[in-house]
């Protein structure tokens, strides 16, 4: 075939196919403008900038805001915190959601089916603000219903939300609470795709239901658990910002201080003035950490699974 053919066989190929092209113009320009695009400014991270100056005027210094980082107790700290919680969040949260989804699945009363769904999923729709103020309420010393209960055997009201030893328990289980939903969703559709056959073969065979989720349900969705256990390892070093800036407060800063919530300190009310680039470096390290987890996780599951497990 001549490079005409071709040409004109590529031309044909594009305008069979540009209804869909359409559909994908709009979201590639959506990643270009707010996720590459904004990449160019990580530059910061390199440099002392001055606003005034710009980012291409400003003096480039290396590797000095990391330096600065890695010497900050403060920092240190809140990389600590967000280490421990993201591994309470892989031994505590993670498993929630496998757990409810194969109850669902094998409930059999469809109308407490339901309700049980809608409960399990209504917390995930709810803003992460809505539901840290749900908490800060239902923990409040005054008329929150935790304290109302301890009044009522006669105890002294707590101030749960000032206290270090309560408050990452807290944080898990409001994680737990809102999410979930989105994990139950998710294995459920997957245990849809559970072959009847095979089910209902062990059914004729005796297998009990415990059997049946043990050796049937459970392996039928592993793939889905990997993939979602790959993506939960590259974000424990994320902490869900907007709940725990919600959440804290100064004197929790020791166990509830995160690398979001240092960062949004550092970066935006600090007044100090290499605050921008030290935020700009903390952000740089935080992404290069969880891109690291995500690739070493995926290598290790696929030779775990012989390669029959991989996301990409």
């Amino acid at each position: 075939m001549g490079s005409g053919q071709k040409k004109l066989q590529l031309k044909k190929q594009i305008i069979y196919s540009r209804p869909l092209l359409l559909m994908i113009l709009f979201p590639l320009l959506y990643f270009a403008i707010f996720c590459y695009g904004p990449m160019y400014g990580m530059q910061i991270a390199f440099k002392d900038f001055r606003l005034g100056k710009g980012i291409l005027g400003s003096d480039w210094v290396g590797l000095q805001n990391f330096k600065f980082l890695f010497s900050n107790v403060l920092f240190l700290q809140a990389l600590r915190n967000t280490l421990i919680l993201g591994a309470y969040r892989l031994v505590f949260v993670f498993p929630v959601s496998i757990i409810f989804a194969i109850m669902i699945n094998e409930m059999r009363l469809i109308t407490v089916k339901k309700i049980l769904q809608t409960i399990i999923y209504l917390p995930h729709f709810i803003s992460a603000v809505i539901a840290a103020s749900l908490v800060t309420t239902f923990l409040s010393p005054d008329y929150g219903l935790i304290n109302d209960v301890i009044r009522m055997f006669g105890g002294q009201p707590k101030y749960f939300l000032i206290e270090k030893s309560y408050f990452r328990t807290i944080v898990i289980l409001t994680y737990i609470w809102k999410g979930t939903g989105w994990g139950t969703i998710v294995y459920l559709a997957a245990l849809a795709g559970v072959d009847g056959e095979v089910l209902e073969a062990s059914i004729i065979d005796g297998a009990s239901r415990i059997q049946r989720i043990i050796y049937i349900n459970i392996p039928s969705i592993m793939s889905v658990v990997v993939i979602m256990f790959i993506l939960a390892v590259g974000s424990i070093i994320s902490s869900d910002f907007e709940m725990i800036l919600n959440l804290y407060n100064p004197l929790v800063y020791e166990v509830g201080d995160v690398l979001d919530t240092y960062i949004y300190r550092i970066g935006l009310q600090s007044q100090g003035r290499n605050m921008f680039s030290a935020s700009t470096a903390a952000n740089m390290f935080k992404s290069v950490i969880s891109f690291v987890l995500i690739i070493l996780t995926n290598k290790a599951a696929s030779k775990l699974s012989e390669g029959e497990m991989r996301i990409w």
